[in-house]
């Protein structure tokens, strides 16, 4: 690890803990985030990629690297930690979503709902949701059940437990509301922080859109397809995150007198969008997004046979193959129950050659949209640089873009290929 990654770490970690005191109700679950959050556990490392942390800091620090002075970036560190403590807690909101494609999971999806509106209505409204709405609400959702690695949970549980015989693993299990409160604060921090910036509202409302994004896809699961995939976009943190920090930089660090002439320009948002949008289908396809026509024709075939075999669904096809990092991306959201582009509304019907066939046009027409959108924010960053007169926004895009190509190429399930926005 270098000099510079264990030093953002180290500040994550405390700014975390900040979060934690403030936001977390005394109790089990507090003290166990503490205990887990420190060297004296010693599962701290676990703990650590288990919630989050250190795959958000190893991006940011490839994301930030070289981009400022060495002076600079103590800075730029302390700039990030608003961004990182909240997208620490997004996650928890995030895989609140897992299961959600499950026609059997109304609480889910009522729970997602209340939190999308509590967040929306103390970002717009300040207005402060009891907890005991969501108390009610989300009463018995697990957040071990509720994560990508509900053993690593349970075994950091168990070593706290060991240590704390007069708690129970209930009192640790069945704390999801507090943590989504904690996110719904940090998120409101990081809110009107950006009312100082003067590229603030880029930041603002893109957090808005995140969550209004969401609503409308739980709300409207039959809304136009082509209207789905722009909802999908704005339901990532791309825009946000990539506005933060060209803002944080711009102002800050470089002081970039054009800054202010560009940052609530349409060239500037466009090109935002186009980068979430690339993102949001490298999210939900990952190296098939680049996929070969004849390739595309492989899987169907494929799939056909499975059928024929007795496989019964779309879903159980893609479970069952065997196309390693190619279909892993498709794979993570049929197993966990995510919502996904490319599996919308035909991930549990049979592989039928209607079905196939559907399936294959619109992981094509997904493909054409990623090609389209990557040529025209290459152009976009273009010309957003010659009106800032500096690289920084063209460099940040391209670095975070690039990021997520080599992180959804792996397979999710690694170390490599499980952090996403």
């Amino acid at each position: 690890m270098t000099t510079d990654f264990l030093f953002a770490l180290n500040a994550n970690i405390q700014h975390l803990d900040v979060t934690v005191r403030d936001y977390l109700p005394e109790g089990a679950y507090r003290t166990l985030y503490q205990w887990a959050l420190f060297e004296d556990n010693s599962h701290q490392d676990v703990w650590l990629q288990v919630i989050g942390l250190t795959q958000l800091v190893k991006m940011t620090s490839l994301l930030l690297g070289g981009l400022v002075k060495d002076d600079d970036w103590g800075q730029l560190i302390e700039d990030s930690l608003l961004m990182n403590g909240y997208q620490i807690y997004e996650i928890v909101s995030d895989n609140l979503a897992i299961g959600i494609t499950d026609h059997r999971a109304s609480q889910i999806r009522e729970s997602l709902l209340i939190f999308n509106h509590s967040m929306l209505a103390r970002l717009q409204y300040d207005v402060i949701v009891p907890t005991d709405v969501f108390m009610e609400a989300m009463g018995g959702i697990s957040i071990f059940a509720q994560s990508l690695s509900p053993h690593r949970h349970i075994s950091i549980a168990e070593t706290f437990l060991a240590k704390h015989p007069s708690l129970t693993i209930y009192d640790i299990e069945y704390n999801l509301p507090a943590l989504l409160i904690a996110n719904i604060e940090t998120c409101y921090n990081l809110y009107r922080a950006c009312d100082t910036l003067v590229g603030g509202r880029l930041v603002q409302d893109g957090l808005v859109a995140r969550y209004h994004a969401m609503n409308q896809l739980i709300f409207c699961p039959d809304m136009p397809y082509e209207e789905r995939l722009l909802m999908s976009a704005d339901a990532i943190l791309v825009v946000p995150t990539l506005a933060y920090y060209i803002a944080v930089i711009a102002e800050h660090i470089y002081k970039l007198p054009n800054f202010a002439l560009i940052a609530n320009d349409k060239p500037l948002a466009n090109v935002l969008n186009d980068a979430a949008m690339i993102v949001r289908l490298l999210n939900d396809l990952g190296a098939s997004v680049n996929q070969s026509p004849q390739s595309r024709e492989c899987m169907m075939q494929s799939f056909a046979e499975m059928g024929k075999n007795g496989v019964e669904t779309l879903h159980d096809c893609i479970m069952q193959s065997d196309m390693g990092s190619k279909i892993t991306r498709l794979q993570k959201d049929a197993t966990h129950g995510e919502f996904n582009l490319a599996l919308h509304q035909l991930e549990y019907e049979a592989p039928t050659p209607e079905v196939l066939g559907e399936f294959s046009e619109r992981l094509a027409f997904l493909a054409q949209t990623y090609k389209v959108t990557y040529i025209r924010m290459e152009k976009g960053l273009i010309e957003v640089e010659k009106q800032l007169g500096h690289s920084l926004v063209s460099s940040l895009i391209r670095r975070f873009v690039q990021f997520h190509v080599q992180l959804y190429s792996h397979d999710y399930k690694g170390e490599m290929g499980e952090y996403a926005i």
